[in-house]
This record gives structure tokens, C-alpha cells and sequence, in this order.
């Protein structure tokens, strides 16, 4: 996939307003800049290689947001967790590795079987941003960016992403 193809992918996805943003509209909307500089180089690996980026290549553990992030292994019609950082075990209250989503399963950040389907499908990152008020809880953002990753040709293998969480004072 080459430079146009992404562009081409910018121009159809951001006129899509039924799900979250795909490869196009992401830069401009992208919030975080660590989000930004992931969202780059994941774009850098797929313009520079001679293949579609593998996970490998990727070196997301050295990451300053991989306390933040998930790898989840494309497995049939499901997707099960191989790695998810601590920030979101945390959050969570438990390590969900190892688990799989398949079908109508219970959703641990957001809409993900909906998300992880589109980026595997579109094969290009998907984003999300969401304000959240739950009742009388503190408001919070949601923020989440997840990208695919390749195996042998230009088949998805894995997806990759970053849920970041920030809490608001709530405006009265």
C-alpha cells in the first residue's frame, strides 16, 4: 500500500460517519500526542516497507504508552488478548490475557468487537474519542486508537492499540 492508497483510504473513511475514524482522519484528529506520534510511526513502517507492517517491526514494548496498550491475536472470528499493560489491568482489576472475543462477549473497553472488525476488515487503524458521564460519576475521556499489524502477505494477524482514560471536573 503506498502513499495514494492511504490518501484514497482518508477520503473514504472520513465521509463513514457510522464508526470510528480510519487511517484519513486520524492525524487531524488524533488528541493525545503520544496517540499522534504512534499513529506516525505505525504510517511510517507502511509507507517505508517493502511489506504491509508486521508487529514485530513494530517495538511496541518500548513504548512510553505500552502501560496503556493491548495486542489482541486474530484467531477465526474472534480475538484473543496476548499482552495488555498495566495501566489497564488496573484499571480492569484484572489481567484479561489469554481471554478471547468471540460473538456477543462481554466488552472490557468500549465497543471493541465492532472496532477490532472494522480495522481488520478496512486493514487501517481505527480511533475513537469519547466524552463519558455515568450518572453522578466524574466525567472522563476515552480515547483509543488501534491499528493492524500483518502476517505473511496481507493477511491481519494482530491488532494493536492504546485506551487512554482522563478525568474531568465536572462542569456544574
Amino acid at each position: 500500500m503506498d502513499d495514494k492508497s492511504i490518501l484514497g483510504l482518508e477520503r473514504n473513511d472520513s465521509t463513514n460517519s457510522q464508526g470510528p475514524a480510519a487511517s484519513g482522519s486520524i492525524e487531524r484528529n488524533i488528541k493525545s500526542p503520544g496517540l499522534k506520534r504512534l499513529y506516525l510511526r505505525w504510517r511510517q513502517l507502511l509507507l517505508d516497507g517493502a511489506e504491509l507492517p508486521g508487529l514485530r517491526a513494530f517495538d511496541f514494548d518500548s513504548d512510553e504508552l505500552s502501560p496503556h496498550g493491548f495486542v489482541v491475536a486474530v484467531e477465526g472470528d474472534g480475538f484473543r488478548y496476548t499482552f495488555v499493560g498495566d495501566a489497564l489491568v488496573k484499571r480492569l482489576g484484572r489481567s484479561p490475557v489469554g481471554e478471547t472475543i468471540e460473538g456477543d462477549a462481554h466488552e472490557l473497553f468500549g465497543s471493541l468487537q465492532a472496532t477490532y472488525r472494522q480495522c481488520r476488515a478496512q486493514q487501517a487503524p481505527c480511533y475513537e474519542f469519547v466524552r463519558y458521564a455515568l450518572g453522578d460519576e466524574r466525567p472522563f475521556l476515552f480515547e483509543r486508537l488501534i491499528m493492524p499489524f500483518f502476517g505473511g502477505g496481507d493477511r491481519v494477524t494482530h491488532l494493536a492499540g492504546v485506551v487512554l482514560f482522563s478525568d474531568l471536573t465536572p462542569v456544574h
